[in-house]
């Protein structure tokens, strides 16, 4: 079976494409190679099901790598997020990401650190 000998499965997933690749162990070939075109308004839940449903599980490791994340700093003045509770910091940052990015903000996940600065 494929997918008890599959050590790692990778995952590519373009705006056009998803690309899925099955490695066993000590080979630089892959033993499963499928290639699926998805529509453009699909997301990546959705690319992922064309390459797994019907095929073989995937290996004990998989990576996903995908040209549709977005990441960039974002940052505010300090004096419009003073005294803000962590929910309505989190809406502005996915506010602010919406206008950098241009990816709707029900689409956007925020994760928030703050930084000192000395």
């Amino acid at each position: 079976m494929l997918g008890r000998s599959t050590v790692i499965s990778i995952f590519f997933v373009s705006s056009r494409e998803i690309v899925r690749a099955d490695f066993e162990r000590k080979s630089n070939s892959p033993k499963l190679l499928i290639r699926e075109s998805i529509d453009v308004e699909s997301n990546l839940s959705e690319s992922l099901q064309l390459v797994l449903e019907g095929h073989p599980k995937p290996g004990r490791k998989s990576i996903i790598l995908s040209t549709g994340f977005w990441s960039q700093i974002v940052l505010l003045p300090r004096i419009s997020v003073n005294g803000l509770a962590i929910d309505e910091l989190l809406e502005a940052l996915k506010f602010e990401a919406e206008t950098l990015s241009g990816i709707e903000i029900d689409d956007v996940a925020i994760g928030a650190e703050p930084l000192s600065i000395v």
